[in-house]
């Protein structure tokens, strides 16, 4: 295995171990409306899952990479980062007169955000063993922030999750390293 196979592996687990088996609320144009003129509600669909890049709308899981070592038995111990990424307004109910029956809760995207991140990590606690590599610990989780580390990107929040990817990487698997001792 590679380093770049590495997080392909760890997008395939989310995809169907986490991805698969959550709706979260899909992030909407301000101001959408009906026919009728009123607010249309979130529509709920399944996390995104992306290796490196961050994709337009939430919710989404990015895989990233922090950095990674080899040692001299050949197994690599690559630290994963996992990127939450969701979108929650709240539940804001109008009136019919344009006032709010009752007040946005600011706190819903990072509650949304904190229940991502601990199925993340139940979910590669609970299945270690993933094609070519092994999930280990230590197994860590924080959030993002604008200002002082405090998450308020409201209506946005975006954690993240952290664990090792262990793996072999022998010359004879890895065509670029095969290609640089001969």
């Amino acid at each position: 295995m590679i380093y770049s196979q590495a997080i392909d592996t760890v997008c395939d687990f989310l995809e169907t171990k986490v991805a698969r088996n959550i709706l979260l609320k899909k992030a909407a144009d301000d101001g959408q409306t009906d026919a009728d003129g009123r607010l249309t509600p979130a529509k709920l669909v399944h996390p995104t899952v992306s290796p490196v890049y961050t994709p337009e709308d939430a919710p989404a899981l990015v895989v990233t990479t922090q950095n990674a070592e080899t040692d001299s038995d050949g197994v690599t111990r690559q630290l994963m980062r996992i990127m939450c990424a969701v979108w929650d307004d709240g539940l804001i109910i109008p009136d019919g007169e344009g006032e709010l029956e009752q007040p946005p809760d600011f706190t819903t995207a990072y509650r949304a955000c904190a229940n991502l991140c601990e199925i993340v990590l139940r979910a590669a606690r609970e299945y270690p063993a993933l094609p070519g590599l092994y999930l280990t610990g230590p197994f860590k989780m924080g959030f993002y922030g604008e200002r002082d580390g405090y998450p308020d990107y409201w209506p946005y929040s975006i954690g993240y999750v952290e664990f090792m990817a262990e793996y072999t990487r022998p010359a004879a698997l890895d065509p670029y390293i095969a290609r640089m001792i001969e």
